[in-house]
Order: structure tokens, then sequence, then C-alpha cells
């Protein structure tokens, strides 16, 4: 990264922590107390006692999980395998499937994390071996905990040492998780001392990423030299070392790469499947533009069970193709077109020389005589994988054969589609191809709109906001209303900002999200994101409580005002109902505490419920025991958080198990509304003493 990107940053950091995925210890509260690590554990050893005494065997099972994960969570020297084997006990006695098994298995792999943290390297491993479900299970763990041992300590010879011997094949992940925790000089390091050949591809991918181009390659041609299997490694390591260089925008880099591997390949090589393909891998240099975790930071959010997105298809293409994308990616040059003429005549060679022919197979379907099953059934697969890695290769290349200038006919004017570019410029920033899209003849033009009346509108106007053009996007999209779908859903169009910033291209990231906004002002929270990776911090407040004002991400607004300006005045926030029910108006009120909560702000909090919603008083008793169970249960946590541990129990350690959940409203068909507990706990021991050992309260 540019020293000049370092220096913006050392300054904008300060302000921006929560923005950039840190962590906080709370506000400073000049009469908060702070409780001991010995007060603590007695705190823990009473409320196991109780749960001894407890007469209502749900409630006692229940207190006893709190208690005993609470006491692991504690950095105390006292032998706790007793404990540990009496949660081992409770656990085999769970129904594996049920709500309160998944409770224990959450507390306790927080737990463990935080003893491998506090406790000698002798105690976790007494420990994992009672906790762990079988061998298998501690192996995993132990080999864990040693690694992540050696990153902490900095031990570079033995890391290496460590991933050499591969015990449980994951060292190549291993190296990609010290990536992704910002360690890439260790995983550099690791990469080039790791010498296995077996694992050679994976290492030079990764030593690519990170920058080590040049020792890549020493390892993609010292492959070539070899026979035919080696040959095909060093030729997907050269491929993904140009996809690497070309989102560098080293067109030279790319084009030697590329012209290596024509050189050596023949159409056996160029056309084979390459996967997983050449998608942007862990260690690709990233200034922090992944998406943050601000709504995990909220005890409502948690509440709720979250629905995971399915992953994408994988695009099964050939070294080839993904060559060509990569050759175009770079941008815009003359020997580009030749390059990938080349490449496209491999794959057409390939196929003719190859293919499976269909007759009696796939057209008919029928088995020819004298065939056995078995054969018959792997000529079909060979047959239609073939056929689908030559279709979308060549439809890959066309492509990229566009982007550097080759004019739009007819038959490949049917591979642009909105998806497509964007894809290309996912993948490849430097891309021209958005440049081109801007500049169709016209000609090109009406190709494309013989395909798809609206497409030609839509690919114009994603290449203007992607050129920063946000005046003419307008304009444009005021002509097509339909355009407007590019801002629904997750804002594919937006998070391409991300992208530039990446690649470290600042001032097109800022003039695309200029022009995105022009189009589209309204808060979002991508927005926001990038604002404040660009150090825009005004038009980001400015836009989060444009959030309030609208009743919207009440949660993640003022968290991150109180974050950027920690004497702000919550109480002046202006939060508006988004609907304007009754509802809103209390889940608006608890947000503002469960962000409160997050800084440990204990003390406003007791002020902020003391002035409910007039909304509240018209909620039965019931309800209203739900939502005010959940304004001191906020207090609770926010007095963990701040050090207050004793405090902070005091408020919760006499609840029910229903009083442990947060409120939350539940909406029926029929549009009627009402509160009630959400099953997952937070307001009780276990959580406030892992939240209190967490923010770092037990070393004090």
């Amino acid at each position: 990264m540019a020293p000049w990107i370092w220096a913006r940053w050392a300054i904008v950091v300060a302000a921006l922590a929560v923005a950039l995925g840190m962590s906080s210890d709370g506000d400073a509260q000049s009469n908060g107390s702070r409780t001991t690590l010995q007060r603590a554990t007695e705190l823990v050893d009473s409320y196991i006692a109780r749960a001894g005494r407890e007469k209502d065997p749900d409630l006692r099972r229940r207190m006893l999980i709190e208690g005993y994960t609470a006491l692991l969570s504690l950095p105390i020297e006292r032998d706790l395998r007793d404990t540990a084997k009496r949660l081992r006990k409770i656990s085999d006695g769970l129904d594996s499937t049920g709500a309160e098994s998944q409770l224990l298995e959450q507390a306790q792999w927080r737990a463990v994390r935080l003893f491998e943290r506090y406790q000698e390297p002798e105690r976790v491993y007494q420990l994992l071996r009672i906790l762990m479900y079988d061998a298998h299970s501690f192996e995993r763990e132990r080999r864990d905990y040693e690694f992540q041992r050696l990153v902490d300590a900095d031990a570079r010879e033995a890391l290496v040492d460590f991933l050499s011997r591969n015990e449980d094949g994951k060292s190549v992940n291993r190296i990609k998780d010290l990536c992704e925790e910002n360690r890439y000089d260790l995983a550099g390091f690791a990469a080039l001392k790791w010498t296995d050949p077996e694992w050679a591809a994976y290492r030079a991918d990764i030593m690519g990423q990170l920058g080590m181009t040049r020792q890549a390659e020493i390892l993609a041609r010292e492959s070539l030299a070899a026979g035919d299997r080696q040959k095909m490694r060093g030729i997907e390591i050269l491929t993904r070392l140009a996809a690497t260089e070309s989102r560098r925008g080293d067109t030279a880099a790319v084009q030697r790469l590329a012209r290596a591997v024509l050189g050596d390949a023949d159409a056996r090589f160029a056309a084979k499947l390459l996967s997983p393909g050449t998608s942007r891998g862990p260690c690709d240099s990233k200034l922090w533009n992944e998406w943050p975790e601000w709504r995990q930071r909220s005890i409502a959010s948690a509440s709720s069970i979250g629905v995971r997105g399915e992953p994408g298809p994988v695009r099964g293409m050939s070294v080839g193709a993904y060559l060509g994308e990569a050759i175009a990616g770079a941008g815009n040059d003359p020997g580009s077109i030749e390059l990938i003429d080349r490449l496209i005549a491999l794959q057409d060679r390939d196929n003719a020389e190859n293919a499976v022919d269909p007759l009696n197979l796939a057209l008919l379907g029928r088995k020819p005589e004298g065939m056995a099953e078995e054969e018959f059934q792997s000529l079909l697969a060979r047959y239609f994988e073939h056929r689908h890695v030559y279709q979308a290769s060549i439809k890959s290349l066309m492509l990229s054969r566009f982007a550097v200038g080759r004019a739009l006919d007819e038959s490949s004017a049917t591979i642009l589609t909105a998806d497509a570019v964007k894809q290309t410029l996912w993948d490849y920033p430097h891309s021209p191809i958005a440049r081109r899209l801007l500049s169709l003849s016209d000609p090109e033009r009406e190709r494309i709109r013989r395909i798809s009346p609206d497409l030609e509108s839509m690919l114009r106007f994603n290449a203007l906001v992607w050129e920063g053009r946000g005046r003419e996007a307008r304009s444009l999209s005021a002509e097509h209303p339909g355009l407007r779908l590019e801002f629904h859903s997750d804002r594919p169009l937006l998070r391409l900002v991300g992208v530039l910033l990446n690649a470290e291209m600042n001032h097109q990231a800022a003039a695309m999200l200029d022009a995105y906004l022009e189009v589209e002002p309204g808060p979002d929270t991508i927005a926001v994101h990038f604002l404040l990776m660009q150090g825009r911090i005004d038009r980001a407040k400015a836009m989060l409580r444009d959030f309030l004002s609208q009743g919207r991400e009440v949660f993640v607004s003022v968290m991150l005002l109180r974050e950027l300006e920690p004497t702000i005045d919550v109480s002046k926030f202006e939060i508006s109902a988004r609907f304007g029910e009754a509802y809103e108006r209390i889940e608006n009120w608890l947000s503002v505490m469960d962000a409160l909560a997050w800084r440990g702000s204990s003390d406003e909090i007791e002020l902020w419920r003391r002035n409910p919603p007039m909304e509240l008083a018209s909620l039965d008793e019931d309800q209203r025991a739900c939502v005010q169970d959940t304004a001191t249960g906020l207090e609770a946590v926010a007095l963990a958080r701040r050090g207050d541990l004793e405090a902070g129990l005091r408020l919760v350690v006499d609840r029910d198990l229903r009083q442990r959940g947060y409120c939350v409203v539940r909406v029926n068909r029929n549009e009627t509304w009402r509160f009630d507990y959400a099953e997952t706990p937070f307001f009780d021991l276990r959580y406030l003493v892992q939240e209190w050992v967490a923010r770092g309260h037990a070393l004090n």
C-alpha cells in the first residue's frame, strides 16, 4: 500500500475504530466501579451453589450451564477439570437438536476461546480433552490452538515447521487465515519457506496475491520443466499470477505471463478446466473494504435467526478463458486482441479434436449396442462437461475480446449482460469494459437493442456510474425508471466502490460513490461504510442522521454516531417511526439502549429507561414487562462491558428462563403485533461474565 495512504489512515483510524471493525471498550464513566477477578469468581461460585439448591430441574440445569461456562471463561489459577466434566455430563444428556443444547454449544465455544487466550497450554489441553466430543475434535482444536499461539508469538521458523508437517491438510487455509487477520508479512514468510512441492500451486497463488510474483514464477517454471502433471500445475500458477497482476493493472506483467503460458501450452492444457478459477483470494491486498459486522454488535440482531445466502455459482471455465479475462482486465493494449485470438483458436481446436460425438448419446439418449452401461454414463458425463466448459469459456473470451476493442457482431452481442459486466469489473477494476460500453457505435447499440430493448440503457447506466458521471446517469435513469431496480437487494453496483478502494483507485472510488449517491441519495449502510473509508466523516454522519429521521437502522446509526463523536447527546436525536406504528417507537427506544450498551454507557441507559415512549403505556401488562425487562437487561450488559460486573449481575441474576431473552415484536399475518421474549438468552450470568472477560476487565 502506498505510504500516503497509510499516513492518511493514521489520522482517520482514531475516529473510525468502529468503522474499521475494531472493538470498543466502552465509554469511561467516572462514577462506575470495577469488579475484581477475585470478586467475579466469588459471584460465579455463589451462583453455582445456588443452582444446586434450585428445585425446578429446568431452571437448575440452565443455571449450571451458565455457571460452569462462566467459570471456565475466567482466567483463574484453579483446577477446572471437575467443572469441565460436570458441563460435559450435562451436554451428553441433552438432545443435540434442542435449543438448550445449542445454547450450551454456543456458551462453551466462547468459553473455549477465552480460556485458550488466558490459560497455560497444559491446562488448555486438559480442558479440551474433556470438553471435545471425540479424539478427532480434540486434535482439530489442539492444532488450531497451537497454530494461534505461534502466530501470537510471531515464532516464524516454528510456524513454518508446523505448516510443513501439515498434519491435517489445513496449512494452506491457515496461511489464508493469516491474511484475513492482516498478518500479510507472516503469511508471505510462511508461503516462501514452506517447500513441499505438492502444495506449490497453492503457495504460489498466495505469494502472487502478496506481490511476490517473481518468486511464484520460479515455482511455475520449475513445474513447466517437469512432466505433464507438473506442467499443468505450472500453467495454472502462471494463469492465477496473471489474474492477480491484472487486478493491479500491470499490463506488461500480465502479457509476459500470458506469453509464457502460450509458449508452453498446447490445446490440451489451455482448454483444460481450471478449478476453482481465479477469484480474488484472502491474501489480495485490501483496504478493509469487507462488509463491517455492525449489526452483529446488536443484541436485538443476535436474538433473531439470520438467513444465510446461498453461495454463488462456480464458473466452470478453462485456463485459456481465465487467462483471457486477465489480459483484458489489465487495460487496453494493442497486443491484447492478438493474445485473446490465440486463446480462442486453442479453445476451438480442442473442441474440434476432443468433443464427444453426441450421436446416439446425448441427443438420442440411447446406449450403443455392446457398450457397458458404466462406460455409456461416463461418456455422457464427459460430453456434457466438455460442452459446458467450452461454451462458458468461449463466451468469456468473446467478452474479453470486446472489452479490449474488438467490434461487437451479431453472435458476440448475445454475451453482453449487466451481470457479466459487473462481474468483470468486480474481478478486474482496471478493465476497460465500462469505457468500451460508453463508446459503442450506432450499429453495436442497435444489435444490443435487438436482443433486449432495455439492455443497452442498463449497460450504459452501469458504465456511467462506474466512471463517476453521476449527472448523466441520473438523466438516463429519469428516462428509464426500470434502471432503479439496480439499487434494490444487496446493491451490487454500489459494492463495486469497494473494489476500487481495494485496488487503491481512490479518486475513482470517490467519484463513483458520488455518482451513485447523485442518482440514489437516500441513506445506505454500504454507502456509510465507504464514506468512512474515504475519511468523509461529515457526510457519513449526515447520512446516519437521515436514517434516524426515517426510523431505519437505529442501532447502527446511534452506535456509529457515538463512536464518531463520543460526547454527542443521544437524547437530542430525532427518531421517527418508519411506518407510524406504535411498536416501532418502542423498538427504536430499545435500539438506542442497545447501541449505548455496546459502548458500556450504563448511566445513559438508566436515564433513557426513565423516559419511555408514550406507546409503552398502551401495552398490556405482560408486554410492558417484556419490554422493561429488556431495557434493564441492556443496562446490565452495559455495566458488565464497562467493568462493573457485580452491578450488572444484580439486575438480571434472579430472572426466570423466559426473561433472559431480548423482547422482540412479532407481527402476524393479519398485521396484529405483540411483544414477546426471544428464545436466545443474553441477560444472564454467562453472557455478562464472558462480555466482562472479553473486554479485558479480568486482567485489570
